[in-house]
């Protein structure tokens, strides 16, 4: 499955799983995007980068495996905003077997990235530094826009979209 990015840059993934998590004292939504090392020839540093990056990550995309049915796999919409880089870890896990089936434990290692989405307050409040920083006065009017434009968004509606494990 690949991950892919708001400018087109795609990763390789091994899955991606969505939840709600409390983070600076808002529920949010989070998702942990699961790498595997052995396919990736980036750099723990370099993914910090790439997830960090804010203009990356305003919208994201998963493209499922190529099938018979559909070569070039399908690509859906994960979410917009999640422009909170909360973390990278390496981990080791244990693989699950299927019930019934009698084997030697076995693990895999992965990198995980956390990412958390902006609340509706975030964006607004970005807004208005925005329009700040262009040296515009807020007035009410333009926080009621600035509001309405950040509900209408397509995409943020607070859902994480996909839980797909490849």
């Amino acid at each position: 499955m690949l991950f892919k990015f708001a400018d087109d840059t795609t990763l390789e993934i091994r899955g991606v799983f969505g939840s709600t998590s409390n983070f600076g004292g808002v529920s949010r939504d989070m998702l942990k995007i699961e790498i595997d090392p052995e396919s990736c020839d980036i750099s723990i540093g370099e993914l910090k980068d790439m997830f960090s990056d804010g203009e990356k990550m305003k919208l994201v995309r998963l493209i499922t495996d190529p099938t018979e049915d559909n070569p070039e796999g399908v690509e859906s919409i994960v979410g917009e905003h999640y422009t909170i880089f909360r973390g990278i870890s390496y981990d080791v896990r244990d693989v699950v077997q299927d019930p019934g089936v009698i084997a030697l434990p076995e693990t895999i290692e992965v990198i995980v990235v956390t990412v958390v989405q902006k609340a509706y307050t975030d964006l607004v409040l970005d807004g208005i530094g925005e329009l700040i920083d262009a040296g515009k006065s807020v007035t009410v009017s333009k926080l009621k826009n600035l509001m309405k434009e950040s509900v209408s968004s397509p995409t943020h509606s607070g859902s994480t979209g996909s839980s797909e494990e490849a």
